[in-house]
């Protein structure tokens, strides 16, 4: 989960993914945490294995009605995930395991055992982890390169594709990046500037005139510069 200070056992609640590999648990609206990497993790693999997604519908390719990330979405929460009867059976154990739709129940999200339920697992009965974990294991199958730039493991019909840059775009707000609310107040810990100039925000030293911009609070005045705690409030 790509998420700054998430720990073992903390939760969030933020609506995010690759629509094929989003956990039941996200579409739910449910807090979650390390559960929805293990689902994801899932996915990949049955893709790998069976050489399709565990979500695929007969038919869904010529149905417009079943081309849509709404009916992937039902289809992730609903379907009873079928597992290829030509993986073997320590495969198709982990991808149970791993595509558990309740999270309490998925491989690897015991409160007690966690990791090391998959870690333990039959599939994985080769894998030296001490090893893998210090980049010393041999790959079982190496690529064969010309050079750094051979392009030739991978199918035209993407390298061919033109490049088309999609850089942030400057003119969304910080509010809009880092979803806060309006009409909330937040507090940041940050420097009062010795020059007099705030950086926005109510510092504690500060007194609380009435906002001027519907953004920004007010611009703190404080001559010494020093740590403090200073409040926002949007909107």
């Amino acid at each position: 989960m790509c998420k700054e200070g998430i720990r073992p056992g903390d939760s969030t609640s933020t609506f995010c993914g690759t629509p094929n590999y989003i956990a039941p648990e996200i579409l739910r609206a449910e807090d979650y945490g390390f559960s929805v990497d293990w689902w994801a993790l899932g996915v990949l693999m049955y893709e790998m294995l069976a050489g399709r997604s565990p979500f695929d519908t007969v038919g869904a390719a010529d149905n417009p009605d079943q081309n849509t990330e709404d009916y992937l979405f039902s289809v992730i929460l609903t379907k009873t995930i079928r597992i290829p009867r030509s993986v073997s059976v320590k495969a198709a154990s982990i991808l149970k395991g791993f595509l558990n739709k309740e999270p309490k129940e998925r491989l690897g999200c015991d409160a007690q055992t966690g990791f090391e339920d998959i870690v333990s697992h039959p599939f994985f009965k080769s894998i030296d982890w001490v090893l893998l974990y210090q980049k010393q294991v041999t790959p079982p199958y190496k690529p064969r390169l010309d050079s750094e730039t051979d392009l030739a493991n991978f199918p035209p019909e993407f390298t061919d594709e033109p490049v088309q840059l999609t850089p942030d775009d400057p003119g969304r707000s910080r509010k809009e990046r880092i979803h806060l609310k309006e009409g909330e107040w937040y507090e940041i810990d940050t420097l009062c500037l010795a020059d007099g100039v705030g950086t926005g925000g109510l510092c504690e030293s500060c007194p609380p005139p009435p906002p001027t911009d519907p953004n920004v609070a007010r611009e703190g005045v404080r001559k010494p510069a020093q740590r403090s705690r200073r409040r926002f409030r949007l909107g």
